[in-house]
Parts: structure tokens; C-alpha cells; sequence
């Protein structure tokens, strides 16, 4: 390396020798030693006091060389130590030929006229040298640090810490130790172009003064020179040939450890690529699980819509049904009112005539009686006894009659009167069943209420989807760009920095998406605890309900039951309110109406209904009787006041009425009797056929109630079915956030994993290519000091200038071991050991080496 190689004593005015560096000032007191230095084993004369920047810096070169020069004492390979170590022979005669040069003498006796006075440019250069040491020193020193804190720094990362800032700690030093090192390595590359400059400068002065100085020398000795000469040009391409095969191997070397640092990042993205499918297994299944959800979240929804429907029907079919029932009884019921309204108007009326009729019989017959004392008191007194007899006799079978009806008629209104009882029961039930609609409608919209909840609750869930699958977007762009960035590694190892900041922030951002993601974790636990807490308040309430019917007795839920099994049909009471008269007509009615005291009185003293009718169709015959009779009695003759009263005919006796009366009365009871029998027969079954029908709609309504408490307890089970499922999606949704927060975890975790072998594949890249770096620049400097033409002159023109008498053969032996050398490099069979000898040169046997 140019900077290496360029840190000597001023006194060496351009050679290379490390016996110069270790003891500058000592040179002129040593003797000449020029023996082979093949294995580097020579011994330097005394040290003297130096200062501490100079030992330093020739400490650091002392152990550059060494590092070099022990990879090649113990084999003859071809490498770079091999070559080194030609160089650091070539630059000890370099050395040696430029100090006899400025001394002008090749003897160790002009080391005695002591101290050489330094030129200006010469010690500008030392200077330099020195700076140069210094800050290459300084260098190493830094990049010591920087691998110490980053270290350091690696292990914060794995290990817990006491303090939460030591990694920013650590990276801020890290970054002022990169910054150090770039600003050492600024000034050493200053001080390399401009030792570059005064190495050229001396080189060419020296070219300038050697002309003058050596021409009778080069007269003296012309045949070194040539033999230097052809030499050098036959060296030239051996070392061409040497510097493309380590050009290649180096070469190589890179190309392996690129391979090796793209298979490693290749296993990490096949990592990273298998971590991915499996997440996206588990999204896919997540996703699944969802659509499920929402498969029985539409099944609910149809399930309660249907009873929605179902509850609609039947309030509809209920509402009718009582209405018509109602419409239907109250009709029945006035129709009936009606209709024993007139008969009682009727009865009243054939009472009045059927009085008014006995009034006239009984004023006939009194009539009769006076009339017919006078003729014969004494012969009709036995006729007159028998038909009173028989006139008593029927009076009281009229008056058993009139019992009789009474007897019914009050059964009659005892049933009216159960079933006004009925009714107003039937009013109650109504009003009950209202409450239990209502009830029902609370029940249905708390229903709704859930139902919506749930909504919301499923189209939070596929937001949360849809945020999912963008973060495995998010998450397979983040592996394309790793992949991007695996690519760009095996291109070239100066876009592995690139490809790892572009890998750092797709870190962040991942780990951005991860943070939310556990944001929206944690609202969606809370939105849980809100799903949980609706479910109690519900449970709550259910129980609430089960309290309130669980303190009913039995007798209590049997009044409900009978209560709504003696509801009417809907269509009944639905009928009966339509057919009802207005309220206005029904108030008169009942005010027009007479006290039920009254009724019942008027109701007792009715004759029988048979009776009556009897009564009513013979009026006109009797009346027809009557007035035959009284034209008979008018056609008789009035008697004298004088004489006696003749004797009335013998056909207008007592006798012969009562004989025309009795059969027809009779007759009249008879068609009374049976008359009032089919009456009453008509009523009692008129009366039976209500009972049945209001029988048959109590049960009915029985069955409708019955199917109420089916459907109400179809409904509790659908209710409970709900609330059973709605708390098995709560849990599997809970399962489900416990899963992806520890699969979120994981990922992390692996993700951590993956960063820090990506900053340990990095360090060792940077590491590798720091290494590469410092050999290729070594590399090129050494070819670049051996490729320029004006210094090959400038050795040349010493080395003809100053050639010692044993230098054509160290030369030869020189150049017998480059032949071996390309010849063990060609050979396959490998390398022929010989022996050495004292001084280290092969021994020479019968004139072969």
C-alpha cells in the first residue's frame, strides 16, 4: 500500500527499508548487510531515543508488515506475502542504493561523518510520514470503538436493560465514531495524494541529478546495468501474470462470500415468505370464520322477521276475532232484548184484553144472574154451584200457569243475568290480552334493538377484515421489497446498504401497521366488553321476567287460562261490534227501559204465553157470542110491571151459556197450553243453540289461547336459541382476538428475529467488505507502484548508479525463484521441495539450483 510503503526516514530519500524505520538516525553508524532476506531474519544495529508520534507510527507498520510477512515464511505458495516479501527485498536495496547515493560513498565508513541536514521538501515529507502515522493510528483506534459500541448495542437489543435510552446512547456513539472515521479517512486519503505528489517531485529530482553524478560509473560497470535491465523486463511480465492471478483470486474470494451472503438472505426470505403464507392461512380462516358469522347473523335476521310476521298475523287474527265475537254477542244479546221486549208488550197487552174480557164476562154473568134469580132461584142453584166449581177450578189451573211461567222467567233472567257476567268478563280478557300485545311489541322491539346491534357488531367486523387484508398487502409488499433488496445483494455488495435502509423503513412501517393493528385490537375488545354488557342487561332483564311469573301461583296462571279460554273468536266479537247499533240509540234504549224491579213484577203476573195466544184468538168469538146473546135477550119481551115475569125461553138458560162457554174456554186453554208450550220450547232452544255457540267459541278461544302460549313459548325458546348463539359468536370472537393478538405477537417476535440477523448479515458484510476494501486498495496501490515507468527508471538508474558486486546474483536467484514459483503455480503434480542454504538461497549442485 502507498501509505505504507511511503512512511520512511528522511534520510532514505525515497527507498523502502523497515531497518531505516526502526532506527533512522542509527543508519550511518551500521554496517552493510545484504544478505538474502528471503526469511526476514537480520539483526539492526542499536536503537536510539525517538519520539512517541514516530514510535507509534512505526510500531503500526512494524505490525502491517509482520501481518504480511508471516503468512509467507512458512510456504512457497504463490500469494501476496510471496510478493511482499520480493518488495521488501527489492525496497531494502532500494534503500541501500538511495543512502549510497545521498552519502556518496558505499562503505559503512562515511557512516562517521555523522548527521545528514535534512532539505525542506524532504522533511515537509517526514512531516507528512509522521501525520500520515498519526492519523492512521487514530483511525484504527476509532473503528476499535465503533465495533466495541456496535457490539454493544447489539446486545442491548437482545438483553434487558437497565436503563430504557442505552440504545439511543449507543447509537449516538455509533454515529460519532462513523463520523471520526470518516473524517481520519479524509485525511489520510489528503495525505496520500500528497505524499503522492512529493514522492513524484523527489523521484524526478532525483532523475535530474543522477546523469552527472554516475557517468564515469556507468563506464566503469556497463554490464550490471544491462544484465539490471533485461531483468526488469523479463520480471515485468512474470509480475503482470502474478498481479491478473491474484487479481482473479480476490476476485473469486468476493464472488464466494457474495454467494454465501446471498444464500444466507435467500433462507431468511424463504423465512419470511413461509411466515407470510402461514399468515395468510390464518387470515383466510379468519375470514371464514366471519362469513360463517355472518351466515348466522342472517339466519337471525330471517328468524326474527318470520317472527315479526308471525306476531303481526296473529295480532291481526286476534283483533278480528274479538271484535267479531263482541260484534256478534252484543247483537245476539240486543236482538234477544229485543225480542222479549215485545213479547213483554205483548203479554201486556193480551193482559189488559184477557182482564178486560173476564171484566165483561164477569159483568155478563152478574147480569145473567140477576136476570134469572128472579125466575129460578131455586132451580138453578146447582147448576150455579157447579160452574162456579168449574170456573174456580180453571182460575186456579190459570193461576198454577202463571206460577209456572213466572218459574221460567225468572230461570230466563238468571241467565241473563250470567250472561251479562260473561260479557263483562269477556270485557276484562279483552283488555288483558291488550296488555299482552303490548308486552309483545315491547318484546319485539327490544328485539329489533339486538338485531341492529348485531349489524353494527358484523360491519365492525368486516372493517376489521378489510384492515386485515391490507396489512398483509402491506406485509407482501414489505417481502417483494425484501426480495428487491435480496436480488440487489447478489449484484453487488455496495447496494446491500441501500437494500437494507429500504428493508429498515418497510420495518417501520410494518411495525406502524402492527402498532395499529393492536389499536384496533383493543377497541375491538372493548367493543366485546360493550357486546357482553348488552347480554347481561338482556339476561337481566329475562330474569326480571322469570321473577315476575315465577312469584304466580298456579291458580293465578289457571285464571289466566280460563280468562283467555272464555275469550270469544275474534271474528265474533268483530261481527258483534259491527252489528251493533250506535251508542246514542243503545243510551235510549236502555233510559226508555223500565226498572228491573218492574219487569220482573210485570213478568210474574203474566199468564202463561199459551194462554195468552188461546185468549187472543178466541176474543173474537166470544165477542161474537156475547153479541148473539145479547140480541137474544134484546128480542125477548119485557115483562109487565103488574103481572109476574114470564118465564125466559128454555134455550137462554144458564144452563145452555155455560154449556156454549165451557167447550170453547176449554179449547182456549188447550190452544193456550200448547201455544205457550212450543213458545217456551222455541226459547230453551233458541237459549241452548246461544249456550253451544258461546260454548263452542270458549273453546275456541281456548284453543287460541293454547296456541298463544305454543307460540309465545316458541318464541321464548327462539329468544333463548338467540341469546345462546349471539354468546357463542361472542366467545368464538374472543377466541378468535386471542389468536391473531398472539399470532401478532409471534410475528413480531419473528420480525425482530429477522431485523437482527439482517443487522448481523450487514455488520458481517461491512466487516467482509471493509477487508475487501483495505486488500484492494493495498492491492492497487502496490500495482500502482509497481506499473509506474519513472520509478522502474528511477530503481533502474540507482540500481546501475549503485549495484554492489553481489547483486547480479542475488538478482539471478531472484530470478531462478520467480521461474519456480510460475513453475510450481502451473504444475499439478505440486511443488518440489529443495533445501537451502546458509543465507537462505538454494544450493547450487553441478551448476543447477
Amino acid at each position: 500500500m502507498a501509505g505504507r510503503g511511503g512512511g520512511e526516514h528522511p534520510g532514505s530519500s525515497g527507498s523502502f527499508d523497515r531497518r531505516d524505520d526502526r532506527a533512522p538516525a542509527a543508519y550511518h553508524n551500521r554496517s552493510a548487510d545484504y544478505r538474502d532476506r528471503s526469511s526476514e531474519r537480520y539483526h539492526g544495529s542499536p536503537r536510539e531515543i525517538i519520539s512517541d508520534r514516530e514510535r507509534e507510527s512505526f510500531s503500526y507498520r512494524d505490525l502491517s508488515t509482520r501481518r504480511s510477512l508471516d503468512k509467507s515464511t512458512s510456504s512457497r505458495s504463490i500469494n501476496a506475502g510471496e510478493h511482499g516479501k520480493i518488495w521488501d527485498q527489492r525496497k531494502g536495496h532500494e534503500k541501500s542504493m538511495a543512502y549510497s547515493v545521498q552519502t556518496g560513498s558505499r562503505t559503512p565508513s562515511s557512516a562517521s561523518s555523522g548527521r545528514r541536514i535534512l532539505k525542506p521538501g524532504q522533511q515537509a515529507m517526514m512531516e507528512l510520514l509522521g501525520d500520515m502515522a498519526h492519523h492512521r493510528i487514530q483511525l484504527h483506534q476509532v473503528e476499535a470503538k465503533l465495533q466495541r459500541t456496535k457490539r454493544e448495542l447489539s446486545q442491548s437489543n437482545t438483553r434487558p436493560t437497565e436503563f430504557a435510552s442505552v440504545e439511543d446512547l449507543k447509537r449516538r456513539e455509533v454515529q460519532r465514531y462513523e463520523d471520526e472515521k470518516t473524517k481520519q479517512e479524509q485525511k489520510l486519503a489528503q495525505i496520500y495524494q500528497k505524499l503522492q505528489t512529493s514522492f513524484d517531485s523527489l523521484v524526478k529530482q532525483l532523475q535530474q541529478q543522477l546523469p552527472p553524478a554516475t557517468s564515469d560509473r556507468q563506464h566503469e560497470t556497463p554490464s550490471p546495468v544491462n544484465k539490471i535491465q533485461g531483468f526488469i523486463s523479463e520480471l515485468e511480465p512474470r509480475l503482470a501474470e502474478l498481479q491478473k492471478q491474484i487479481t482473479s483470486g480476490m476476485e473469486s474470494h468476493v464472488q464466494g462470500e457474495l454467494k454465501k451472503l446471498k444464500e444466507s438472505n435467500s433462507n431468511e426470505i424463504q423465512c419470511l415468505r413461509s411466515s407470510l403464507d402461514e399468515e395468510k392461512q390464518k387470515t383466510r380462516l379468519m375470514v371464514g370464520k366471519l362469513e360463517d358469522g355472518q351466515r348466522e347473523n342472517q339466519m337471525l335476521e330471517e328468524r326474527l322477521s318470520r317472527l315479526e310476521q308471525k306476531l303481526l298475523g296473529i295480532d291481526s287474527k286476534i283483533e278480528v276475532q274479538i271484535s267479531t265475537e263482541v260484534d256478534e254477542k252484543l247483537n245476539k244479546k240486543m236482538s234477544s232484548i229485543d225480542e222479549k221486549f215485545g213479547k213483554i208488550q205483548q203479554l201486556q197487552m193480551s193482559l189488559d184484553d184477557h182482564t178486560t174480557q173476564l171484566a165483561s164476562l164477569k159483568r155478563s154473568a152478574s147480569i145473567a144472574t140477576k136476570s134469572s134469580t128472579a125466575a129460578s132461584n131455586t132451580t138453578s142453584t146447582a147448576a150455579s154451584n157447579a160452574t162456579f166449581e168449574q170456573l174456580k177450578k180453571t182460575v186456579e189451573m190459570q193461576g198454577r200457569n202463571i206460577k209456572f211461567l213466572t218459574t221460567k222467567q225468572d230461570s230466563q233472567m238468571l241467565k241473563v243475568e250470567k250472561l251479562q257476567i260473561l260479557t263483562d268478563s269477556n270485557k276484562v280478557d279483552v283488555e288483558n290480552n291488550g296488555d299482552l300485545l303490548k308486552l309483545q311489541d315491547v318484546a319485539v322491539a327490544e328485539q329489533r334493538k339486538r338485531q341492529e346491534s348485531l349489524e353494527e357488531e358484523i360491519a365492525s367486523l368486516k372493517s376489521m377484515s378489510h384492515d386485515q387484508e391490507e396489512r398483509h398487502k402491506l406485509l407482501d409488499k414489505a417481502v417483494v421489497g425484501l426480495s428487491s433488496t435480496a436480488k440487489v445483494l447478489s449484484q453487488g455488495q455496495e447496494s446491500l446498504a441501500a437494500d437494507v435502509t429500504s428493508l429498515g423503513s418497510s420495518f417501520k412501517d410494518s411495525k406502524k401497521s402492527h402498532d395499529t393493528q393492536a389499536s384496533e385490537i383493543a377497541s375491538l375488545e372493548v367493543l366485546v366488553q360493550e357486546q357482553h354488557k348488552k347480554s347481561d342487561v338482556l339476561e337481566q332483564s329475562v330474569a326480571s321476567l322469570q321473577d315476575a311469573t315465577a312469584g304466580w301461583s298456579h291458580q293465578e296462571f289457571r285464571r289466566l287460562s280460563e280468562k283467555v279460554h272464555e275469550f270469544p273468536p275474534a271474528t265474533g266479537l268483530k261481527r258483534l261490534l259491527e252489528e251493533l247499533p250506535p251508542a246514542t240509540d243503545l243510551q235510549r234504549l236502555l233510559k226508555e227501559l223500565p226498572p228491573a224491579m218492574d219487569l220482573t213484577r210485570l213478568l210474574k203476573e203474566l199468564p202463561p204465553a199459551k194462554d195468552l195466544k188461546q185468549l187472543l184468538t178466541d176474543v173474537p168469538k166470544l165477542k161474537k157470542s156475547m153479541s148473539e146473546a145479547m140480541v137474544r135477550s134484546s128480542n125477548t119481551p119485557t115483562p109487565a110491571p103488574v103481572p109476574a115475569p114470564a118465564p125466559a125461553p128454555p134455550h137462554m138458560t144458564k144452563e145452555m151459556v155455560m154449556q156454549m162457554v165451557n167447550p170453547q174456554v176449554r179449547e182456549l186453554g188447550k190452544l193456550l197450553k200448547s201455544d205457550l208450550s212450543q213458545k217456551f220450547t222455541v226459547v230453551a232452544e233458541n237459549f241452548g243453540k246461544t249456550i253451544d255457540a258461546a260454548n263452542a267459541r270458549t273453546s275456541r278461544s281456548e284453543a287460541d289461547v293454547k296456541g298463544l302460549d305454543e307460540r309465545v313459548s316458541e318464541i321464548d325458546k327462539t329468544l333463548k336459541e338467540s341469546q345462546k348463539e349471539m354468546r357463542e359468536t361472542s366467545e368464538s370472537l374472543h377466541k378468535s382476538f386471542r389468536e391473531q393478538t398472539t399470532e401478532v405477537n409471534s410475528m413480531k417476535g419473528s420480525i425482530a428475529l429477522a431485523f437482527q440477523e439482517v443487522d448481523k448479515t450487514r455488520r458481517e458484510a461491512k466487516v467482509g467488505t471493509d477487508d475487501v476494501q483495505f486488500q484492494l486498495t493495498h492491492m492497487t496501490d502496490w500495482a500502482k507502484n509497481f506499473g509506474s515507468k519513472q520509478w522502474h527508471d528511477s530503481v533502474a538508474q540507482q540500481i546501475a548508479a549503485y549495484v554492489p558486486a553481489h547483486f547480479t546474483g542475488q538478482l539471478d536467484s531472484l530470478t531462478t525463484r520467480i521461474s519456480t514459483l510460475e513453475s510450481r503455480g502451473n504444475d499439478s503434480e505440486g511443488a518440489n521441495k529443495r533445501r537451502k542454504g546458509v543465507n537462505g538461497s538454494p544450493l547450487v549442485l553441478s551448476g543447477t539450483y
